[in-house]
């Protein structure tokens, strides 16, 4: 008999069996992320798996959370890792594991990594477009050209020590620090010198194919407190993120940054999907997700 059951710490490890034996996903993958992050509820689990008797048949990953938007509690839900092993796909019972979260009216669900064809079947669930492309700029010096001019550093101070940065923070985004301190994500504050406003940022980092051979890398903006002052800051920022990690590239959501930062751009499409329970999309960043716990965009 084919039943739905919550993943808790018992049932982890022959999940993560399950995984290390589906091709789609490749059969070394360390699935340790799905299931070890800070900001884990104890009273959620960490996905949904439908076993056929002891054999897992299927998983869906979801990493919950708590967070505050526009003044109101909410739990997000973040899908991650969903597959039926092959033997149980032609019997189409993945929506099943959807179930469980999809009968919540107050979660919002996003799914940040969809298979852009089955687009139609997620909007058929209640699923919007959250996000649909993404922009990479040059920052290395002899590759830039800002339309926005900028700071030029006298006004701005920049770290990426996370001592200095949790010493800087307000408690919202402390919390924010401290859930994915530890986590393979690159933190970064900007501050004003002469007050208290600042610009705290949370990115993931990428290889660029093209450039392996010198380390070049993408910086994948996640998360930004203030987006006025990182983008007054644009050029104190870039003359930073070569010698910080071999940084050539800055990629961002485009719901994330309105203005315009470099009159060299790359857009490349990429959907992002959410089921909103009344929260605008400009308010869903991509903190809390499998992107962090990857370091993957």
């Amino acid at each position: 008999m084919l039943v739905v059951k919550e993943v808790h710490e018992e049932l982890i490890v022959p999940v993560k069996e399950f995984l290390g034996q589906q091709e789609d996903f490749g059969l070394s993958r360390n699935w340790d992320p799905v299931f070890q992050y800070p900001w884990k509820l104890a009273d959620y689990p960490y996905g949904y798996a439908i076993l056929d008797g002891d054999k897992i048949a299927g998983f869906l990953g979801t990493m919950f959370s708590r967070r505050s938007v526009a003044g109101k509690d909410v739990i997000f839900c973040n899908m991650t890792s969903w597959i039926m092993g092959a033997e149980y796909r032609a019997m189409r019972l993945g929506s099943k594991l959807l179930n469980p979260i999809l009968e919540s009216e107050t979660l919002l669900i996003t799914n940040l990594t969809p298979v852009a064809a089955y687009r139609k079947s997620y909007e058929k669930m209640g699923f919007q477009v959250l996000e649909r492309e993404q922009i990479s700029i040059p920052v290395i010096p002899w590759l830039t050209s800002a339309t926005n001019g900028g700071s030029n550093g006298r006004e701005q101070l920049l770290t990426f020590d996370d001592d200095e940065i949790q010493a800087g923070l307000n408690e919202s985004d402390r919390k924010i620090f401290l859930d994915h301190k530890g986590l393979p994500c690159v933190h970064f504050l900007i501050r004003q010198r002469d007050s208290a406003r600042y610009c705290y940022g949370i990115a993931t980092t990428s290889l660029v194919n093209k450039l392996r051979f010198m380390g070049a890398k993408l910086l994948n903006v996640c998360y930004l407190s203030d987006t006025d002052l990182f983008v007054r800051s644009l050029k104190l920022f870039k003359k930073h993120l070569w010698a910080y990690g071999r940084v050539v590239f800055l990629r961002y959501d485009s719901r994330l940054l309105s203005a315009q930062l470099s009159a060299i751009e790359f857009r490349n499409q990429g959907l992002r999907l959410f089921r909103s329970n009344g929260i605008a999309s400009r308010d869903v960043d991509n903190l809390y997700t499998e992107l962090i716990t990857f370091n993957k965009f």
